[in-house]
């Protein structure tokens, strides 16, 4: 892992790979992987690459991706 952020009940993390992924509460879709399951109980790869940063807040998360697009 290269960075982490968490949320209310959930987490994101880089992997060295510059890929996002998540796990954890996902009721409000704040995972952002087109999906309410409650909870995400594996880490799920949500982008598979050229990921740069990220921040995670009570219901919403957010990254910016190497070129500059959020």
């Amino acid at each position: 892992m290269v960075a982490i952020s968490s949320g209310y009940g959930f987490g994101l993390f880089i992997k060295s790979n510059i890929s996002l992924w998540g796990m954890g509460r996902n009721d409000y879709g704040q995972l952002g992987i087109n999906s309410t399951t409650t909870t995400i109980s594996q880490p799920t790869q949500i982008v598979t690459s050229e990921v740069s940063s990220l921040a995670a807040g009570y219901y919403h998360s957010a990254f910016v991706k190497t070129g500059g697009s959020v």
